[in-house]
């Protein structure tokens, strides 16, 4: 059964109201405001009391800080210096609210970022992320690292009957809310529902050395995309720039660590990566643990779990791991392994398949490697829910690095140059595909747009029918095809 509760502020009155109080009781967790901005948020009058009284009748606890945009690291340490009481008791998840209203960095895609980064550095924890559906798109670069308390209303009635999730909610790279404020009532108190057991809310409580936030949501299994989403997403983190830094607290948050040994920021970091994906993603049990040296990955996890191949000549699948041996460039190649990343895209007409790779000279970059390149050691292939792919089918590589397969093997990929702007129209929902065609899927990080929305135009195909499709970038990010007759310019 899933959890049910409030989040309050001074909306809802102190002592609570008689609506707020009706839903207090019959609540499972209270979410209080603590803070906006540099200030504390009705400290002495409101939250203090209304947490004490939370904490008192048992309930799970959260706070959160309501973003002004002026400055990340002041909001992020005045947040942390009020809730620290709390934080120390290990019994409340932060969070940070993230919206329009009175937030003038409002549309930024680093900001949030740098508030989470500055409050971890504090705290040892990250907090939860409370936005939208466009909040979800600008702040897809904490994706792997928050959890994601979404915001939207089907309706706006009062009462604990949850309702279907709309599919036109896009929560962009987090591939699960953790929370959803599903009502505010117009107002009077926002009821929320939570996919968390009662364990679990208590375990991203945590204080330092927790693993990280996100893992503590269930789950019933991952895909090759889930964990590509979280490679993608770390693509450019140097080692040399610091930003490299998350990986390895992520890393290091999860324990047991593998052979007690905690990471430095120093330390070659290409399968502490590869492990920090699947903690990213809830879960290490496709690869069979944790590691941090290559050659102990492939002995160690990959050969007990049963997934290593020792052929480097085959063609390997979507989401397959490669590890390599710089030392041998011949097959077979069964050297001491010193490299390792996770096949992102599989060209079997050209014979080639990207990798995803951290450390790549200390840096989260893209190889492109010849099918049986004689210097590969080998493949592991993580056990993935049954949703991945797994596909060896030629594909073409979207500059968002996801893959897109076409239905022509030859097709000549679409430029990725945004040319205009564009405006959907003559519908309520618009699919986006992975090629141009109603017979290929819809894209997994924007599947619908809504009539109103606003694109980039990059290029014009045409569909096995003839019919004229444009190949169009959502929110800076994300790539897909949809039928031109449903763009106009803006």
């Amino acid at each position: 059964m899933s959890l049910k509760g409030i989040d309050i502020s001074h909306y809802n009155g102190w002592p609570f109201n008689a609506v707020t109080e009706k839903a207090y009781k019959e609540s499972d967790f209270a979410i209080v405001k603590a803070t906006q901005w540099m200030s504390a948020y009705k400290w002495e009058s409101y939250y203090r009391p209304a947490m004490d009284r939370a904490r008192k009748d048992g309930k799970l606890l959260a706070a959160y800080h309501y973003a002004t945009g002026l400055t990340a690291k002041k909001e992020a340490e005045y947040f942390y210096s009020v809730i620290k009481p709390d934080l120390d008791k290990g019994d409340i998840i932060p969070a940070i609210d993230w919206e329009s209203d009175d937030n003038s960095a409002w549309r930024s895609t680093t900001w949030v970022k740098a508030f989470c980064n500055a409050f971890y550095a504090l705290a040892g924890i990250y907090p939860m992320l409370y936005t939208g559906s466009t909040g979800c798109a600008d702040c897809a670069n904490v994706a792997a690292l928050v959890p994601l308390w979404f915001a939207g209303y089907p309706d706006y009635s009062s009462s604990w009957d949850v309702p279907a999730f709309p599919s036109r909610y896009n929560i962009g790279d987090w591939k699960s809310w953790t929370i959803w404020q599903y009502t505010n009532s117009g107002g009077k108190v926002d009821r929320n529902t939570s996919k968390l057991t009662k364990e679990q809310w208590k375990a991203m409580c945590a204080k330092k050395d927790r693993t990280a936030a996100k893992t503590a949501v269930e789950k019933t299994g991952i895909t090759a995309e889930d964990v590509l989403a979280v490679m993608r997403a770390w693509i450019g983190k140097s080692r040399a720039e610091g930003t490299h830094k998350d990986i390895i607290d992520l890393y290091n948050s999860y324990t047991p660590r593998a052979r007690g040994y905690k990471v430095t920021y120093t330390d070659d970091y290409c399968a502490t990566t590869v492990s920090a994906a699947f903690i990213a993603c809830g879960t290490v049990d496709p690869i069979g643990g944790t590691e941090c040296g290559v050659e102990r990955f492939i002995e160690d996890v990959f050969k007990p779990a049963g997934i290593w191949n020792e052929d480097g000549s085959v063609t390997p699948a979507v989401g397959d791991i490669v590890c390599y041996n710089w030392d041998d460039g011949v097959q077979p190649n069964t050297g001491w392994a010193d490299h390792i990343g996770i096949v992102e895209s599989v060209n079997t007409a050209k014979k080639q398949f990207t990798v995803i790779e951290g450390n790549m000279n200390g840096v989260v970059g893209k190889r492109t490697v010849n099918i049986g390149w004689g210097y590969i050691r080998g493949f592991a292939k993580p056990r993935y829910s049954s949703a991945s792919t797994g596909s060896t089918t030629a594909s073409t590589t979207s500059s968002t690095g996801s893959t897109t397969s076409t239905t022509a093997t030859n097709a000549a990929a679409p430029s990725k140059t945004p040319k205009w702007t564009g405006v959907v129209y003559n519908c309520s929902l618009l699919n986006v595909r992975t090629w141009a065609g109603t017979e290929n899927q819809t894209i997994k990080s924007w599947p619908k747009l809504a009539k109103g929305n606003e694109v980039d135009v990059c290029d014009t195909v045409k569909a096995k029918d003839g019919s004229k499709w444009y190949y169009i970038r959502i929110a800076r990010k994300y790539y897909g095809f949809v039928k031109a007759s449903y763009i106009k310019k803006k």
